[in-house]
């Protein structure tokens, strides 16, 4: 990752290996940027050109290396407020050919030792994987990603794979459109979730910045079992090139270039732009001439869901102005989900973000007395009303497992364990007998929760290496391949 001065000269931007004049991510700013900002009625004059007009880092916007505005606020029922530095009002489009010859030195550096790595990483694990995939978005890390794939390896021996959360915008769908008629020789798979991502909403309420269930949910379980249904392989392992940055995130600063996880996991990430600034990233892009999802233009920083609960104010700005008849049905579900909290101005809650602080299941409106566990140091008795799936299916997963007649036993940790179960009205009761430690506890009130609760949204077969488990009618595990 380079430093970056401005250019005033030439209103542009270089990488450097000296101090730069700027700390903070930079990025172009197109003409409808400025249009959503109300620079023209500001009496400001610029051209509707295919090029940048200004630079912003931050929420400061540059012309000629210098500021000349910058924002504050912003949010789902919050404008932006504009301030403005300078008395210039006539902009001119910046001149991207000439951007990318000052910093061609720099752009093949870094675009060199990412090729590099993708090959590097192939040789390392291409004797103990199924497939080589690329995870893609739509985004421009993604773009980029998968155009430094094509480039360093044979496009038929990785896939791209496109996860549709079905919370996707416009601009996403039209560029994954064209990217596959630009790329027709590279195989191109669309994964998708069957049902619409509101059914979910209503079942484990708003996803969260600590309840992210809407990752596993809409996007790894969607991507594993499309990619093993291609390869007809159930228990395929993958290396997965994906497109996440240091720069984004504190979290993602901690990244490593590679993530094997445990030992038994079914997918290998491989991250080649981890340490690539955003400015880098477009400057690829301009560089290659590769299509760029049209939301950039419009203000976005960062390209996914329509309503995420990582974006910021000004994401949520950016989506209330352009993408209101999409996030209408979100907002919607916030609002319900803010009035059971009890709060009373369920604007103010949404415009703050406060649905993104969200860590539990309180206030969602469902029978919260499904699973009642209690316990001694002889027994443990599980009582679960209407459950939703079996209790003993997922038992299963403590193997050895005898079951016949209401009754049976099991093995833990070389201690053996009786069960059985009996019938209340809708109550199912179960009593195991043993010598009962947390060890044993802790897992069955987990198996309990999931017997009373799953809504069989696939997550959990879907992160399961050993094909142990299938989420149908009902929960069946696999006892021979289980571990």
């Amino acid at each position: 990752m380079f430093n970056i001065k401005w250019d005033p000269d030439i209103n542009g931007v270089l990488l450097t290996t000296e101090e730069g004049d700027v700390n903070l991510p930079v990025r172009p700013v197109f003409y409808e940027e400025l249009d959503l900002l109300g620079f023209q009625d500001l009496g400001f004059n610029y051209p509707k050109s295919v090029e940048p007009i200004l630079w912003v880092a931050g929420r400061n916007y540059y012309y000629n290396g210098q500021r000349i505005a910058t924002t504050t606020g912003g949010g789902y029922y919050e404008d932006i407020k504009l301030e403005i530095f300078t008395k210039e009002r006539n902009l001119e489009a910046t001149d991207l050919k000439l951007i990318i010859e000052q910093n061609r030195e720099k752009i093949i550096f870094y675009t060199h030792d990412s090729i590099d790595f993708i090959r590097s990483t192939v040789e390392k694990y291409k004797n103990s994987i199924d497939a080589v995939t690329v995870s893609y978005s739509g985004g421009k890390d993604s773009i980029v990603v998968a155009d430094l794939v094509n480039r360093a390896l044979d496009n038929d021996s990785f896939i791209v794979i496109f996860a549709d959360t079905k919370m996707e915008s416009p601009d996403t769908y039209r560029t994954v459109n064209r990217f596959i008629h630009e790329n027709p020789t590279i195989k191109f798979l669309k994964a998708e979730y069957e049902y619409d991502p509101l059914h979910y909403w209503s079942q484990f309420g708003p996803p969260s910045r600590t309840l992210r269930w809407c990752h596993t949910v809409f996007k790894t379980a969607p991507y594993l079992k499309t990619i093993r249904k291609y390869l007809g392989n159930n228990r395929s392992k993958l290396l997965t090139f994906e497109g996440s940055r240091a720069e984004e995130s504190p979290k993602r600063s901690t990244y490593q270039p590679i993530h094997e996880g445990p030992k038994d996991i079914c997918q290998i990430n491989a991250r080649p732009v981890l340490y690539w600034s955003s400015l880098e990233i477009f400057l690829y892009i301009f560089s290659q001439k590769l299509p760029l999802n049209p939301s950039y233009r419009k203000g976005y920083t960062r390209v996914g869901c329509i309503i995420c609960p990582f974006t910021s104010g000004w994401g949520d700005y950016v989506s209330s102005r352009k993408l209101t008849e999409f996030t209408s049905p979100f907002i919607s579900e916030l609002r319900k989900n803010a009035l059971s909290n009890g709060v009373q101005d369920a604007e103010k809650f949404i415009n703050d973000g406060e649905w993104k602080k969200r860590s539990g299941g309180k206030y969602l409106n469902l029978d919260s007395n499904k699973v009642a566990v209690t316990s001694n140091k002889e027994e443990i008795i599980i009582k679960l009303t209407n459950p939703s799936s079996s209790f003993i299916s997922w038992l299963k997963a403590f193997r050895p497992l005898v079951y016949s007649n209401h009754q049976g036993n099991f093995e833990f940790k070389n201690k053996i364990y009786s069960l059985t179960q009996s019938q209340q009205k809708n109550n199912e009761i179960y009593k195991i007998h043993g010598e009962i430690i947390n060890d044993v506890l802790f897992p069955i009130m987990r198996i309990a929760n999931k017997a009373g609760y799953c809504v069989k949204c696939g997550a959990c077969e879907s992160v399961c290496s050993y094909d142990a488990l299938k989420i149908e009618s009902k929960s069946i595990i696999n006892e021979k391949n289980c571990i």
